[in-house]
């Protein structure tokens, strides 16, 4: 009888070993998964905290060019911003001291290919006054708040004035973006 014993013993001690290794097996097989799977979000969690970060700071960098925008904007006529940038054009003269008349004014349509699909003001303008005060409003056209080019700069002395300042003329033209 103790022979029989020890086999049930010995078949008791191997089905528990087995379901021991086999349930280490499965732990060890669930613990790499789950390993894993703590990895791949971490990984998921650092990009996404990349891209916060990144958000972030375009939205400070947002908030924080406003006025920069803003200015840009004010770089270019708006559709409907014709009429002050005329005014803006003739109220130099007053400042320096000189006439200034706008003999033309077109809004071009835009070029194919052009950057400003919204077109161009253009405008002939013609200056009287010292020679001081003429070279005073070309500055201060070149230098107006707006993306301007100015072309055909031609200067002459009006000879047939007869007030006590030499009288000088300057025609150009001025062509400016339109914005949206």
């Amino acid at each position: 009888m103790k022979h029989t014993h020890h086999h049930f013993l010995m078949t008791f001690a191997i089905v528990v070993t087995l379901f021991v290794a086999s349930l280490y097996f499965y732990m060890n097989s669930s613990l790499k998964s789950m390993t894993q799977d703590v990895i791949d979000t971490r990984s998921k969690v650092a990009s996404l905290q990349s891209i916060n970060n990144k958000s972030q700071k375009l939205k400070k960098l947002d908030k924080n060019s406003a006025d920069d925008w803003k200015k840009l904007y004010g770089m270019f006529v708006t559709t409907d911003g014709t009429v002050s940038f005329i005014e803006s054009l003739e109220s130099l003269g007053v400042k320096v001291g000189s006439e200034i008349s706008i003999t033309a004014i077109d809004n071009v349509a835009p070029e194919s290919g052009s950057l400003a699909v919204n077109g161009y003001v253009s405008a002939k303008v013609s200056v009287r006054g010292s020679w001081t005060s003429v070279l005073k409003t070309l500055m201060l056209v070149e230098n107006m708040p707006y993306k301007a080019i100015i072309s055909n700069v031609q200067i002459s002395e009006n000879t047939g004035e007869t007030s006590t300042v030499s009288r000088w003329g300057m025609s150009f033209d001025i062509k400016s973006i339109k914005a949206i």
